[in-house]
């Protein structure tokens, strides 16, 4: 296995790590890892060096790299909004790593705001051969000129924000309840010291919303089709949803019945992770979440996976 820091696209000024399986085991196929947020390449945790380290003894080459402005990659270019400059960045990535690593398949993984990224690349470049999205907020569609960050709350419908709203009450509820039992906790709140305005306010959402949360919209319509395009071109989709991580009511508020259809038809896999945070902070959720990763990539791929990892 080896490792090696490069800098690529138009402007050189973006710096990612290529890890590489030994001479005469690489496969054919690339996984490129995002940005999880405004964390550098190491990723969650450094989740993203134990994956690639991971998927290379496979046979697997992996990219992780830094968006522009982002841990050592330089800016990005004054004109261009965040969410279009970060589309390009992975444009560049694809480019760079078919043409001078030669792979012929390109996976892109993203844990929350990088998996909607992924989603946004994968959706505008049919090169993309698979997409995992990892804790993501929104599969949110985004035009050229928009300003804001796919998956960004404030974008959509006043329906669509409610839900938002909703599945963050029904989060924070569900982190309430496992310190139900817990002594220490309720010592806290009779103490003064627990913040009780919060779980009032909480309770409160989760009362108010409940009436429109399985309310459908255009924008839902939309998306699905967006994945149903996507998957009818042969690009793979992988949903890992962690019960600790907003991400997990949005799904089953807005997407669970939406995507059954695809889930059924085959090409969409969700995995739902109990008692497991939204950056997979315990050990025993990493590893779990990494062997989720390497079946996907391997079913998905069945022929690079024999080519390295025999």
């Amino acid at each position: 296995m080896t490792e090696k820091a490069i800098l690529f696209g138009e402007r050189q000024h973006l710096l990612g790590i290529v890890t590489e399986p030994g001479p005469g085991s690489r496969g054919s196929s690339c996984l490129v890892l995002l940005n999880a947020g405004l964390v550098h390449r190491v990723g969650p945790n450094r989740l993203h060096v134990k994956l690639a380290r991971r998927m290379a003894a496979r046979g697997w080459s992996v990219l992780r790299f830094d968006l522009s402005g982002i841990g050592d990659s330089g800016p990005g270019e004054e004109t261009v909004s965040v969410s279009r400059q970060a589309l390009r960045d992975i444009r560049a990535a694809t480019e760079y790593v078919t043409s001078s690593l030669g792979v012929g398949r390109v996976f892109l993984a993203g844990i929350c705001l990088g998996a909607d990224l992924a989603f946004q690349a994968a959706l505008e470049d049919d090169r993309v051969a698979g997409v995992a999205l990892i804790n993501g907020v929104e599969l949110q569609r985004q035009s050229p000129e928009a300003g804001d960050v796919p998956g960004s709350i404030n974008a959509g419908a006043d329906a669509e924000r409610e839900r938002a709203h909703y599945a963050d009450a029904r989060t924070r509820w569900r982190y309430y309840m496992t310190r139900l039992f817990r002594p220490r906790a309720w010592w806290r709140l009779v103490s003064g010291r627990s913040d009780w305005r919060s779980l009032r306010r909480t309770a409160g959402m989760l009362l108010r919303g409940r009436s429109r949360a399985g309310e459908s919209s255009e924008d839902l319509v939309r998306r699905r089709d967006d994945c149903a395009r996507m998957i009818s071109r042969g690009t793979r989709i992988l949903l890992v949803l962690c019960e600790g991580s907003i991400a997990f009511d949005v799904y089953r508020l807005s997407y669970e019945a939406a995507l059954a259809p695809l889930a059924n038809a085959g090409g969409l896999r969700t995995e739902i992770m109990k008692h497991t945070d939204h950056v997979f902070t315990l050990q025993w959720s990493q590893s779990r979440l990494m062997e989720v990763m390497e079946r996907w990539l391997e079913d998905s791929d069945p022929a690079g996976a024999r080519a390295g990892g025999g």
